[in-house]
């Protein structure tokens, strides 16, 4: 049995989308026929950011709009882990894994990064994002590649590093519990 059990979360986890784009094909035509006309289409990256302006929409529907169902399953299944570890005398906490786009002021997960913390909060779940890591950083950089954002070796790092102080703190203050 586990004294502690962390859950790492990554955004889409709370929704239905899928990672290929083969999935979203139709949406991927209509934007390739809204902008294949103009001259410099196949040099510039507009098509790509139309289309991940339509992803990242649909992320925040799936928490923010009356679209929640994924996110309530979710929920409940992060509510069932934490009484199986509560059962068990193990501790159970949250991490937030980022979406690796637009890492920068404008950001477009900081209101479905609250709303988790919100559900985190109210379950009494501790919860930790690892997005003030990636703030600041060039996103391309970071994914494996320009069609596959899953975080590469420095995506990787980046999280690492964020994460281990989180990590100290809750593995010494329940070690600590414990020992008392």
């Amino acid at each position: 049995m586990p004294d502690h059990v962390v859950a790492i979360f990554f955004l889409r986890d709370g929704t239905n989308l899928c990672t290929s784009l083969r999935c979203y094909e139709e949406v991927l035509a209509e934007i390739k026929s809204e902008y294949s006309s103009r001259l410099l289409y196949k040099y510039s990256a507009v098509a790509r950011r139309e289309f991940s302006t339509f992803y990242a929409e649909q992320i925040q529907n799936a928490y923010l709009s009356d679209e929640t169902e994924i996110w309530q399953q979710q929920q409940a299944a992060l509510q069932h882990i934490q009484a199986l570890c509560q059962e068990n005398g193990s501790s159970f906490d949250l991490v937030i894994f980022p979406i690796l786009f637009d890492l920068n002021e404008n950001y477009p997960f900081h209101e479905v990064e609250s709303e988790i913390l919100r559900f985190a909060n109210m379950a009494n779940i501790p919860a930790f994002s690892l997005t003030s890591g990636f703030l600041g950083q060039s996103a391309e950089d970071l994914w494996v590649s320009p069609n596959d954002q899953h975080p590469n070796e420095l995506g990787h790092k980046i999280a690492a590093e964020t994460l281990l102080p989180f990590l100290i703190e809750i593995l010494g203050n329940r070690n600590r519990l414990h020992n008392d």
